[in-house]
């Protein structure tokens, strides 16, 4: 198959945004996201001011209409300082020159813990909202906590909080002339905070779990060390009224949360524990991938350090779609890979690269019943499939010990068997995850530039920022799109180019095609001509093992979309309508022999191809 080494430039345009923006709010944009000195910026206004005539302040703080009394709004409680701005006030500011499309608010709360410096014990608890009804809107501040540890009374600290929504849940917001219902749907956290907010025993206690009713066993892992694990499946799921009645006593902590006098929310299911950044990607792929490169399971095969070079230096040459912002690193800079680096090797890289490392079949079954579940919950596509990837996280969990080694079953390997019941209740992982909050975090963190006044400082970035981030009846780009340089984008964020790792894709008929170029047609739609392949088979069959199974599990690649192609497959030229297009397809070569096969290869000649479907972009 060919193999473009091309490299072109995003096509979108990183400042489109201004379209909305009047010049003074385009400036004070990028003065929030550049943190220009105000030297800098009083320099510009000037050369503004004088040279085009510009209508434009002198000063930093009135271009940014910084507030004067934001000290008033700050108030101490046991620990540092909070300020609350409220949920209202974020969502009038924001709506200000819109009226929303929807009859209803359902709102996700986040709140997570925000280390300042490395120095410092200084933190921040900031507690932002999103709105489940309006996925293109941003994840929104609505107060923070600050001081050198964590809040000492959840009392004073979540007091605000719960009014406001006890509030908003009986009246509504107002919008122009249309009324909108509120409800509150579920906190999103990692599972020390969860622990916390709901006044429980920690995630690592014997009675820990939020969701059942398990009870963890302590083992000896070294001379003076112990850990907590979780060997349990099934067990009675806990219940709102029983929380609240404290019939499993252990489990809670002496005082309760105010969570609890939120009107009508369950202290149960208002907790998932299948967030995936924390629970999959940071918690059970790090642990099974940290494992295998370091040799901590005994039932895979041993890595030696050329070997472990040779897979790394295969995965790092694997190009991604312009849809994957973040490339996979070295295997030997695993311990600083981020998140999404844990996710994009999980869907998209695992399945070739881990086959070598098991020196049992059933060992790589069980990853597969891991991966093709957290495949499955990923997408409304797969919702046929849901109860059949219940049954694979379920027996993945059931025999983690006996691949991965039972000191290994802690509490993220516990939870993966709760992912189902949630999934059920709130839709695919992505649509609870906590991605969009951490991704905000990052802002937050960029607003304080000394260790004194924190809250102060990130109130008033917040309050100058809320000028700028709003909703607004602006042109709305429409797709398709063919630029250019041939990017054809089928929505916001799919696209298709000639280059290698783009020009892949599925479509409704379940044929592959390789794109050769994209033209409009006479009706003035959009035509792909491409190259559709005659034959491919599937990459792998997942099958339950017979040893006391749950379930009988027959699942094959290709019913999740999965394939494998051989590189010199013949094709016939073909003319797609852009509609019937399913999604896009990433291609990883799959190396003629084993990276571990002594002696080493470091870059084997492929004669197949997978494809993988780019999760996000299915279409309807």
């Amino acid at each position: 198959m060919d193999d473009p080494a091309e490299e072109i430039v995003d096509a979108k345009d990183p400042y489109s945004f201004m379209q909305n923006l009047s010049l003074k709010d385009a400036l004070v944009h990028l003065v929030i996201q550049g943190r220009a000195s105000r030297f800098l910026i009083e320099g510009f206004l000037a050369i503004l001011r004088k040279y085009f005539k510009a209508k434009v302040p002198k000063t930093k703080r009135t271009l940014l209409k910084t507030p004067t009394l934001i000290g008033s709004a700050i108030k101490p409680i046991q620990g540092g300082q909070l300020w609350y701005h409220g949920i209202e006030n974020v969502l009038e500011k924001y709506f200000e020159n819109v009226v929303p499309e929807v009859d209803a608010f359902t709102v996700d709360v986040s709140i997570d813990g925000l280390p300042l410096f490395k120095s410092s014990r200084k933190q921040l608890w900031p507690i932002q909202i999103r709105i489940v009804e309006l996925l293109k809107h941003p994840a929104m501040i609505v107060g923070t906590f600050g001081g050198s540890k964590k809040p000492g009374s959840l009392e004073e600290f979540l007091r605000p909080l719960v009014e406001e929504i006890n509030d908003l849940q009986r009246r509504g917001l107002k919008f122009g002339d249309k009324q909108i219902s509120f409800s509150l749907r579920a906190f999103i956290a990692d599972s020390p905070m969860r622990a916390a907010l709901k006044a429980a025993m920690s995630f690592n206690a014997k009675h820990g779990c939020l969701k059942c009713t398990c009870v963890g066993t302590s083992i000896e892992v070294g001379p003076d060390s112990r850990k907590m694990i979780f060997d349990s499946i099934n067990a009675e799921p806990r219940t709102d009224a029983g929380f609240r009645q404290r019939l499993d006593p252990l489990h809670h902590k002496e005082w309760r949360t105010p969570l609890e006098d939120i009107d009508g929310f369950d202290m149960v299911e208002g907790f998932p524990v299948s967030d995936r950044l924390h629970l999959a990607d940071e918690g059970a792929t790090q642990k099974v991938l940290v494992g295998l490169t370091t040799n901590l399971f005994e039932r895979f095969v041993y890595v030696y350090p050329r070997q472990k070079e040779a897979v790394s230096t295969y995965m790092t040459k694997i190009r991604l779609p312009f849809e994957i912002n973040r490339r996979i690193r070295s295997l030997n800079k695993l311990p600083l890979w981020k998140a999404a680096e844990y996710r994009t090797f999980l869907h998209y890289t695992s399945v070739v690269s881990l086959k070598y490392f098991c020196s049992q079949d059933g060992a790589f079954n069980n990853f597969l019943f891991y991966f093709c579940g957290l495949t499955i919950f990923s997408s409304v596509e797969h919702q046929r499939h849901w109860p059949v990837a219940k049954i694979m996280l379920d027996e993945f969990v059931r025999h983690f010990a006996k691949y991965y080694g039972r000191s290994n079953l802690i509490s993220n390997v516990h939870n993966i068997q709760h992912i189902a019941e949630e999934v059920f209740k709130l839709g695919p992982l992505d649509s609870f995850s906590a991605y969009e909050f951490e991704n905000n975090l990052r802002f937050v963190k960029q607003c304080v530039k000394s260790g004194t006044k924190t809250v102060e400082q990130v109130a008033g970035r917040l309050i100058e920022r809320r000028h700028i981030i709003k909703a607004y009846n602006g042109r709305v780009q429409s797709y398709p799109q063919l630029k250019a340089n041939g990017r054809f984008f089928i929505s916001e964020d799919f696209s298709l180019h000639t280059q290698f790792q783009n020009r892949w894709f599925l479509t409704k008929e379940r044929n592959i095609v390789k794109l050769i170029e994209v033209k409009k047609s006479n009706d003035s739609s959009f035509v792909i001509i491409g190259d559709l392949l005659e034959s491919c088979e599937e990459l792998f069959h997942a099958v339950s093992d017979n040893d006391n199974v749950l379930a009988d599990i027959q699942l094959s690649s290709i019913d999740i979309y999965i394939f494998k192609v051989k590189c010199n497959v013949p094709t016939s030229r073909v003319e797609v309508p852009y509609r019937s297009v399913k999604c896009k397809l990433v291609p990883v070569f799959i190396t003629s022999r084993s990276l571990l096969q002594l002696p080493v290869r470091v870059s084997p000649q492929p004669d197949s191809i997978a494809l993988f479907p780019l999760l996000h972009t299915f279409q309807n």
